[in-house]
């Protein structure tokens, strides 16, 4: 049994394609206290903006990693971060990368 839940969406059988400009932050639980934080849709130009945003979110005290994860997303990778830090990082988002927050969406 996985913790994911459907609340993920699959851009490859989505056909509405509704989530095009969305950001999705899903908090998954790891037993009682623990949880993750799973950004998806989250698209960087280059590599440099995408390391610097790792830089930013672990400078809150909340480690990560930017991989694929199958189940969900085939094609974009999906940042992984450990801790429910989620109002930090759509403050780096919307500070330092000038993200809407219109379309960033809160899930769990």
């Amino acid at each position: 049994m996985n913790n994911f839940g459907e609340e993920f969406y699959n851009p490859e059988t989505d056909l509405e394609n509704k989530y095009i400009n969305e950001i999705h932050l899903h908090r998954i639980s790891r037993g009682t206290r623990k949880c993750d934080v799973i950004i998806q849709g989250l698209i960087f130009k280059t590599d440099e903006e995408s390391k610097e945003f790792m830089k930013l979110v672990k400078k809150i005290g909340i480690s990560g990693s930017h991989k694929i994860v199958e189940d969900y997303d085939k094609t974009n990778k999906v940042y992984v971060f450990s801790g429910d830090k989620r109002d930090e990082i759509v403050k780096i988002l919307t500070e330092k990368f000038n993200r809407d927050e219109e379309f960033i969406k809160f899930h769990g």
